[in-house]
């Protein structure tokens, strides 16, 4: 296989490091890019039969609107939380562009980014995107009888005798399992997004289910944090190489919470792994990102190991308040760009703008769910003087009160 997606007869596609690091718009740029060499190249490529099928996006993908009607793209963006990702993915859409040189036109890079885009439905360990011949035939259900999965296969490693090899873990192709018995001639149907989330389908496939339209609909609404920053964290990488060890990174985390999500307060015995709550998850996040003042003890070489652990619990009164009001003015800030465009002349009665409308109008239902468990949170730091914080356990575990005539002292 060649260092761009395979050679001819080859149907799986992944991105290539190189271009991933040189585009901005990383993974997608990267399968877009291969495509287009395949496609520019003179030797046969079934990537060639692929798009000579005449397959293209949809066109209420965002970014072909954003070719088409600008304002439309930007209404759709003051509509749903992942607004400033939407936006991002124009910005390094024409960045990238502008790399090209006129190699093509914005509107044919767009088209080309799009399509990648709207026909991955398999991403791989790394969660990076995926194309494969074929794949992109399952229709959208959330009845799916398949999933799809990549597959791979080990290599090296110990030997019983010679050297000692180091272990590859190599992609070798993807996968269709079936979730249940499937008749025969029964279509077979994927789900694409495993969460009831109106604005991620319409991000990567250019599409609003019918499932999810409608007064009745499920629906769903997503924040973002980073756990720390470069610029403005003084224990950046400290931070950075605890986030390592658990096999995440600094980027910045989605947190989606659907009509579905038990809307109750911070649970802190559902602290294990793969079955945490959004809540949880996005607390145990800000809860290092907001460790300051002296709370920064925590990051002593005695407690970095656990840090992460521990941020499954209220930290102290401070942090918590911190991260309390962190999330309410997200929130708030959201809520008013809802308003702003809900105020605003709608830029057409286009398909686009109809479900503009219909996602602002769910998300912010359930922005204002999500704002109001943290503002719960909040009002019980400050009124409930018998809650116990980690640091207090901690200190009490290390400097026992001593008994003293029925007092109490340090």
């Amino acid at each position: 296989d060649d260092d761009d997606g395979g050679s001819y007869g080859t149907v799986l596609m992944e991105p290539s490091e190189a271009l991933t690091g040189r585009l901005e718009s990383e993974e997608y740029g990267a399968l877009a890019f291969q495509i287009l060499k395949k496609l520019r190249s003179p030797a046969p490529s079934s990537w060639k039969s692929w798009f000579a099928t005449g397959i293209a996006p949809p066109e209420t993908h965002p970014l072909k609107v954003l070719v088409s009607s600008p304002e439309e793209a930007q209404y759709l963006w003051q509509s749903t939380t992942i607004g400033g990702r939407l936006s991002r993915q124009a910005i390094n859409l024409r960045e990238d562009w502008d790399q090209l040189k006129g190699s093509l036109t914005l509107e044919e890079w767009a088209n080309m980014v799009a399509l990648v885009m709207s026909r991955s439905i398999v991403r791989d360990n790394r969660d990076r995107p995926l194309l494969a011949l074929g794949l992109d035939l399952l229709q959208d259900s959330d009845s799916a009888n398949v999933q799809v999965e990549a597959v791979y296969e080990r290599s090296g490693g110990r030997q019983l005798f010679g050297p000692v090899q180091k272990e590859r873990i190599e992609l070798v192709g993807v996968t269709l399992k079936a979730k249940r018995n499937i008749d025969e001639g029964e279509e077979l149907l994927a789900e694409y997004v495993p969460e009831t989330h109106g604005a991620r389908y319409i991000e990567l496939y250019g599409f609003l289910p019918f499932r999810l339209q409608g007064a009745l609909a499920d629906a769903a609404v997503e924040l973002s944090f980073a756990p720390t920053d470069e610029d403005e964290d003084w224990a950046f990488g400290m931070k950075e190489n605890l986030l390592e060890d658990q096999n995440l990174t600094c980027a910045p985390m989605r947190f989606v919470f659907e009509t579905s999500t038990p809307y109750l307060p911070l649970d802190f015995e559902d602290i294990a792994e793969g079955s945490k709550s959004p809540f949880n998850r996005m607390a145990q996040v800000l809860r290092m990102r907001h460790i300051e003042g002296v709370d920064n003890f925590l990051l002593d070489a005695v407690y970095i190991d656990n840090l992460w652990y521990n941020c499954n619990f209220r930290l102290s009164k401070a942090n918590e308040l911190a991260i309390c009001k962190v999330v309410v003015a997200e929130c708030d800030r959201l809520l008013q760009r809802f308003r702003e465009a809900e105020e605003a002349e709608e830029p057409s009665d286009g398909v686009i703008v109809v479900w503009a409308k219909e996602l602002r109008r769910f998300e912010a239902e359930l922005l204002v769910k999500v704002k109001g468990i943290f503002q719960q949170e909040a009002r019980s730091c400050v009124v409930d003087e018998k809650r116990e914080y980690w640091i207090d356990m901690e200190m009490r575990r290390l400097f026992p009160p001593l008994k003293d005539q029925g007092s109490s002292i340090w």
